[in-house]
């Protein structure tokens, strides 16, 4: 037998004593009560009363004991869920204190055990997504170089097409790598917003079906600019994307309200399913059929966009309009 204190035993145990106690406590009155009665015979009913009254009192004072020791053994049970909702929020660096020798204790050491293998290969994953990234570089850069010496045509037009976009997997996998590290990976200097989402819509003006972007609001912020200008890039080729056969362009809207900046990216576009919201910022997830890979991309810019934001203390959002395509609201503290 090891030294393990049973939880299924101290249950017994305390269920057991709380039985006993109160057959006890209700034989003893009783008998006290008898011969009470049979010695004062003209105090019977004031003597029921009285022992009645104290049975009552002790049997609830012997429930309140038994109640907050009950209460108390369970209490661990609390901080395991509290854990679980941690770790299920991707937080795998809580450890639950082991204060107790029991089932609790025992599951408590077997959710830390758990916590740690998880992150162990979450870091070897990105590892590993990092090196490959790292060296494929190489080849690609050298395989485009020859791709730009072969003859013009259609064959050579596809395959630098390809290679672009194998490059940009690459740096998207990099940056998504970076970002695991959160702010301390971050290069923050003040810069101009505005100008920044501005320049970037006159590079696009040309795509059908074009950007709506008018403000004369000047709002500069301290961030990453060049993981800013990614984010924002991501939000804008998506947004041109998938809105590309209407008529009606993009529009960007930025404001300001105190230390919050807020930019709205919306479209007219095919909108998104319902069900599929809550998992476009899952690593390589695509909706089906009109955000499918043929319409370009590998599932990766709206997750990076995320990363980004929450690298930043800020938040992003995407629902569907009532009108029909898709708005992303993107909220980033201006400091």
């Amino acid at each position: 037998m090891n030294s393990k204190k049973s939880l299924y035993k101290r249950m017994v145990l305390t269920i057991s004593l709380l039985c006993t106690a109160t057959i006890l406590l209700i034989l003893g009155l009783f008998s006290v009560m008898l011969k009470s009665i049979r010695a004062s015979a003209d105090n019977a009913f004031l003597l029921h009363n009285i022992f009645l009254g104290i049975s009552i009192a002790l049997l609830i004072g012997l429930y309140v004991l038994v109640y907050f020791h009950i209460k108390r053994l369970f209490k661990p049970m609390q901080e395991i869920k509290k854990a679980v909702e941690t770790v299920a929020e991707g937080d795998f660096d809580l450890q639950i204190p082991i204060r107790r020798a029991d089932e609790f204790g025992e599951l408590s050491a077997s959710f830390n055990r758990m916590a740690g293998e998880i992150q162990s290969m979450l870091k070897y994953k990105d590892q590993l997504l990092s090196d490959v990234s790292h060296e494929l570089r190489t080849p690609i850069t050298r395989m485009r170089l020859a791709a730009e010496m072969m003859e013009a045509g259609k064959e050579k037009d596809s395959m630098i097409s390809d290679l672009k976009d194998m490059s940009h997997l690459i740096e998207n996998l990099l940056e998504s790598n970076r970002l695991n590290y959160g702010a301390s990976s971050l290069h923050k200097e003040p810069f101009n917003l505005t100008e920044l989402i501005a320049s970037m819509a006159q590079e696009q003006a040309e795509r059908k079906p074009g950007i709506r972007f008018q403000t004369t609001q000047a709002i500069t912020i301290k961030a990453d600019f060049s993981l800013i200008r990614m984010l924002f890039r991501n939000l804008i080729e998506n947004a041109l994307k998938y809105s590309s056969h209407q008529e009606i362009p993009v529009a960007i809207d930025i404001s300001q309200a105190g230390d919050e900046v807020e930019v709205s990216i919306s479209d007219h576009g095919t909108g998104i399913p319902e069900e599929a919201l809550s998992k476009v910022f899952e690593p390589f997830y695509r909706v089906e059929q009109s955000r499918s890979k043929h319409t370009g991309g590998y599932g990766l810019g709206l997750s990076i966009s995320q990363k980004v934001t929450e690298a930043h203390q800020g938040q992003i959002s995407i629902n569907n309009r009532k009108g029909g395509g898709i708005e992303v609201i993107v909220r980033l503290p201006s400091s």
